[in-house]
């Protein structure tokens, strides 16, 4: 992640990731020395934008 502000979901400066087949994800970010993965097996890919509800849900936990 480079710019914050134009990210759908929240997250770190340096935050890096990748997806995979079947709606896959990992996702590290340095900065909150964080690893998260979500390993669903659905297609189409991210059809309930799970990701960003993911994301956001362990940053919020991260805030309180």
């Amino acid at each position: 992640m480079i710019d914050v502000a134009k990210s759908p979901a929240i997250g770190s400066p340096g935050q890096f990731g990748w997806y995979g087949a079947a709606t896959t994800y990992c996702q590290i970010d340095p900065q909150e020395d964080l690893v998260a993965m979500a390993l669903f097996q659905h297609f189409p890919m991210d059809e309930p934008k799970v990701f960003k509800c993911f994301a956001n849900g362990y940053y919020t936990g991260l805030a309180n």
